[in-house]
């Protein structure tokens, strides 16, 4: 789920106060480039001819379509998903193109798990990529998957399981090479980031040497450090990037030592010229919080 950085303040951005709170290196990332099209959808949810109108969990959603786009959105705040119907398997929100780059960073992956399968943008993604990765969605709302089957192309023949993240985690067996979480609602998330049950069996699901990223839509700084704080817990090595004028903040979690920096940016710059992205733009934006004692 994408969501619009708030109204500025005085305040600076949560990620970047708890960044000072770790006395953490960072740098100055280059403006998020955005194709103006997408943009201009995604900023006017109103714009567009309606194609569904229902609720979810006692919140409004519609999924709506202007030109080659289609997208799905809660309320006048976020959007959930947008895809565009030239090119279904493309990423057209930027933190979705930013998560790609754990894949990157894992090109052996062979099983993946995607807490949060929304409309089935990385499972459209990876199967044209990525064919041979395995992959296993999980998705808590029955609406969002029939949505996705009808308006969204979801690919036939997945691994999906309709319930929550933390019921399937407690009953799965299977290590995963790869773990995506991206379980908000609308601009909220579910309870179980604030517990730290849940970050210990997102560790019981990856391989040892395997790699877990988190969007996050922190509030404030204070939320942002009880996240990290329950984290580090059962991970040793995590990494932020912040998304560049949006409140989605992306942590990238290991159990053993990342690359290092030239690693990551020759990583990205293969994944970028062999699949068309943009994953070196990202890597300027990396931040490492340091190993605790």
């Amino acid at each position: 789920m994408l969501a619009e950085k708030p109204p500025k303040t005085n305040r600076r951005p949560a990620h970047a106060n708890c960044l000072n709170t770790f006395a953490i290196w960072t740098r100055t990332a280059e403006p998020a480039s955005l194709n103006l099209s997408v943009s201009d959808a995604i900023s006017n949810h109103q714009q567009g001819r309606l194609l569904f109108s229902g609720s979810d969990l006692g919140m409004p959603i519609q999924v709506r379509q202007w030109q080659q786009l289609r997208w799905l959105h809660f309320d006048q705040h976020s959007i959930e998903a947008c895809i565009d119907l030239d090119s279904p398997a493309s990423l057209t929100i930027p933190y979705t193109e930013a998560m790609v780059l754990a894949a990157a960073l894992k090109p052996d992956a062979q099983q993946m798990l995607n807490l949060g399968c929304g409309v089935g943008s990385f499972e459209r993604y990876f199967n044209h990529q990525l064919p041979q990765l395995s992959i296993t969605s999980v998705e808590a709302s029955a609406l969002i998957i029939d949505l996705a089957k009808r308006w969204f192309l979801l690919p036939e023949n997945l691994r999906l399981y309709n319930c929550a993240a933390e019921e399937f985690l407690k009953q799965e067996r299977q290590r995963y090479d790869l773990i995506f979480c991206d379980i908000h609602i609308a601009d909220g998330h579910p309870n179980c980031l604030d517990t730290l049950q849940f970050y210990r069996h997102l560790k019981q699901a990856l391989q040892p040497s395997g790699l877990l990223v988190i969007n996050v839509l922190p509030r404030d700084n204070d939320q942002l450090l009880r996240w990290l704080l329950l984290i580090r817990d059962p991970f040793t090595h995590l990494m932020l990037l912040p998304i560049d004028n949006k409140q989605n903040c992306l942590i990238f979690c290991f159990d053993q030592s990342p690359p290092d920096d030239l690693e990551i940016i020759e990583r990205a710059s293969q994944w970028d010229s062999r699949y068309g992205s943009n994953l070196l733009h990202h890597c300027d934006s990396l931040v490492r919080l340091p190993v605790p004692p």
